[in-house]
């Protein structure tokens, strides 16, 4: 399974913010698309929705879900583990920890 590790950083809106080299690499992405993607522009719609709900139900869900592959819009399955981040006891946002499946 995956090791706790901030491989990509989302605010609350979804928008990405922090995604390490080798992530940058695996999912084809340049450092300045950073500001501009959405989570749900880099994992397929239906693991998206499932995954969410449990997110926000217990604050953390574990599992293999499909990203996109930003250049070619290839799946790329991978380990996940999605946390939801928390400031003064409200959601801040969204830290997922990722490894090739």
């Amino acid at each position: 399974m995956v090791e706790r590790a901030s491989d990509l950083l989302l605010s609350q809106e979804g928008n990405l913010l922090h995604l390490d080299r080798t992530g940058r690499r695996v999912l084809g992405m340049g450092e300045l698309e950073l500001g501009t993607v959405l989570l749900s522009h880099l994992v397929f719609e239906k693991s998206e929705r499932k995954i969410l709900s449990r997110v926000t139900e217990i604050g953390e869900w574990r599992g293999e879900c499909c990203f996109r592959h930003q250049r070619s819009g290839a799946a790329i399955p991978m380990e996940a583990i999605y946390s939801a981040l928390t400031q003064g006891g409200s959601d801040s946002g969204l830290e997922i920890a990722m490894e090739p499946g």
